[in-house]
């Protein structure tokens, strides 16, 4: 994965494609897919999750808000946990 990311950076670079912003996300998350069900869901997460993009706290641009981060930031003034770093 790292050769990847160097390689892709070093060509956006090179190609004039990068404006400084940041190319990658700082983890990704990996996951066995072990049946035909998780293959289903992670199919429709691939499919469906571009399009809450724009309510994405890393949006520089969002327009909108996260419902699960509403949630989340509520949760963490009741009871003083502490909230998502994102």
């Amino acid at each position: 994965m790292q050769a990847y990311k160097s390689a892709v950076t070093r060509r956006a670079r090179r190609t004039g494609h990068w404006d400084r912003t940041p190319l990658w996300q700082r983890n990704y998350f990996e996951h066995v897919i072990r049946d035909d069900g998780a293959l289903a869901r992670i199919r429709e997460y691939i499919a469906c999750n571009p399009l809450s993009w724009e309510l994405d706290r890393e949006d520089p641009h969002g327009t909108g808000s996260d419902a699960f981060h509403e949630w989340l930031d509520e949760y963490s003034r009741r009871t003083g946990a502490p909230g998502c770093p994102m």
